[in-house]
């Protein structure tokens, strides 16, 4: 849980640097597009794909929980610190609400939380293989 929480301390501090003046020349340029429509969103899944991971190896090493369970606080935790997040740079200079970045950051958090309960399901499903093979 240590890294989950250090990763969200981490995503809230980034998220504190006002934009800066260079950025708005930026975005008048094709380069700018381009970071705007790819870059922009792919580090934002990317991000939160990790605190996903995290998350989850926090509540699925604890044991206490079935896989469901730990999927289910998975994305409510994600995406709770993906809207918080959001709504935190309406308070910083040169920052605004961006919806777009909670919907890559809740993507980032589903997928690497599906991705987790698939592979999870296999590796059991091949353990049980083994076992009675």
């Amino acid at each position: 849980m240590i890294l989950a929480i250090m990763w969200t301390v981490l995503i809230f501090t980034v998220s504190s640097i006002p934009s800066n003046e260079l950025q708005k020349v930026e975005e008048k340029t094709w380069i700018g597009t381009l970071r705007k429509v790819l870059l922009d969103p792919v580090m934002h899944f990317i991000e939160f794909a990790v605190l996903a991971f995290f998350l989850v190896n926090a509540f699925a090493n604890a044991g206490e929980m079935d896989r469901i369970r730990v999927l289910k606080r998975v994305l409510f935790i994600g995406i709770s610190i993906a809207v918080i997040d959001e709504v935190h740079q309406c308070f910083i200079p040169l920052r605004n609400f961006q919806f777009g970045d909670i919907v890559m950051d809740s993507l980032g958090v589903s997928l690497a939380s599906v991705g987790w309960l698939v592979c999870e399901k296999k590796k059991n499903c091949c353990s049980d293989e083994r076992r009675s093979g």
